[in-house]
């Protein structure tokens, strides 16, 4: 049996060195990718095709763009994941994190947050009270959120951005680094960057490959 400590990334990029390098009491017992991005590791495995023991292995979903890692969620035949919250991070009552989850070092979520499943929080971030976090949203490094705020489903939101209390985003928004966004974002799938945020194009699925 595999040890309680031990976990599986899906991935084998940036993210999932990072991932490992925040938890350095974790075992990853392999990475799983997809056969086009096999190469040199005696612990990389094609995604299609995992032992039964693999599958029941705790998974980490270690991708930072929210459709590559829902992807890799769907490609993968396990069902048993790890929710990863920092030693370092601080999180507060009443907030719920679901399961595929990053909560990494340095990030702080207040009080009654709702974060959803395959969500990436990564260094240095803050969420304020009575905020919701849709399933498989990324958070870069540095992001502030305010209070009763509203991040949908895949939305990405990059390095150092502000999201002013009470905005709501739409899902599969793309919210530029340093952006400032002080309106509701209403329009899906779309690229808002600058202070105040504006949108300035669609998403065209450049986040599928990060």
């Amino acid at each position: 049996m595999l040890a309680m400590n031990s976990i599986g990334l899906l991935g084998n990029g940036g993210q999932a060195n990072e991932t490992e390098s925040f938890f350095p009491d974790l075992k990853v017992e392999f990475r799983a990718v997809e056969v086009d991005y096999l190469g040199d590791g005696d612990n990389l495995i094609d995604i299609s095709s995992p032992t039964e023991e693999q599958e029941q292995t705790p998974i980490f979903s270690a991708a930072g763009a929210p459709r590559l890692k829902k992807k890799l969620i769907d490609l993968w035949s396990g069902n048993n994941y790890a929710k990863l919250v920092s030693a370092n991070a601080d999180v507060g009552s009443r907030t719920e994190i679901g399961v595929g989850t990053l909560v990494a070092s340095g990030s702080v979520l207040t009080t009654d947050i709702k974060v959803g499943e395959h969500v990436l929080i990564n260094t240095g971030c803050t969420v304020g009270h009575d905020t919701i976090i849709g399933d498989y949203a990324t958070l870069a490094p540095g992001v502030h959120i305010g209070g009763k705020a509203t991040i949908g489903n895949g939305v990405f939101v990059g390095i150092g951005a502000t999201i002013k209390n009470g905005v709501k985003i739409a899902p599969g928004a793309v919210i530029g680094a340093g952006a400032v966004v002080i309106e509701d974002i209403e329009e899906e799938n779309s690229v808002y960057v600058g202070v105040p945020a504006k949108m300035v194009s669609k998403n065209d699925g450049w986040l599928d490959a990060i």
